[in-house]
């Protein structure tokens, strides 16, 4: 009996040894391929002991940093599930985009024992970029379409840059995104609902 609890302790030991090994890896995978969909390069680090607990979408810490970047701003139901399972989340992305958005710089924070994210945003875009986005978001490729061309009646045919310039806190209730708080100039948007699109399109890319 002492020998089969040896052998079975030996076993479980090798298969505790080899989850650390293997599980990470492929978990970092699925992120960065996620991340990079539509182009650009991340780069993705995912510790959890043991390693099984990421089999159920839980873990100690996800970090990823990005350049070029490109996320949609489409809704998702509980964009933050994933998230939420982790007790230290950091993202860092440059020179990326979020939908209308030319992100030159995104924070996402949350510490350990903390609820809520805090999500840095610094970026540019134009009138027309946006009345596209609304407009699509609104009647599809018509929307945009007529967002554009109602745009382009603006001084500079509504290209002109604008400056974004985002914080905002967000908490989690079962994965859906709630701004807690949200400030700074989002080019005549309201800072709350871009706060939480950007939000859930880089959550879901995770």
């Amino acid at each position: 009996m002492r020998r089969i609890a040896v052998v079975s302790l030996a076993v479980v030991a090798v298969l505790l040894v080899g989850s650390q090994i293997v599980i990470p890896p492929v978990a970092e995978r699925e992120v960065r391929d996620r991340l990079e969909e539509h182009g650009g390069h991340a780069d993705v680090s995912v510790s959890a002991f043991p390693a099984l607990r990421l089999l159920a979408g839980d873990g100690s810490s996800l970090e990823a940093s990005g350049t070029g970047i490109r996320v949609d701003l489409a809704p998702e139901d509980r964009p933050l599930e994933r998230l939420d399972g982790f007790d230290r989340v950091k993202v860092a992305l440059t020179d990326s985009a979020a939908g209308p958005i030319a992100l030159d710089r995104l924070r996402l924070v949350r510490q350990k024992g903390e609820r809520a994210y805090r999500l840095r945003v610094a970026g540019r875009t134009t009138p027309r970029e946006v009345a596209r986005f609304l407009g699509s978001r609104a009647a599809g490729p018509l929307g945009a379409l007529f967002g554009a061309v109602g745009a382009s009646q603006l001084p500079g045919g509504g290209r002109t840059e604008l400056p974004v310039r985002l914080r905002a806190m967000l908490e989690s209730h079962d994965g859906r995104v709630d701004v807690t708080t949200a400030s700074g100039s989002v080019a005549g948007l309201p800072a709350e609902p871009l706060a939480e699109l950007v939000m859930a399109a880089v959550a879901q890319r995770l």
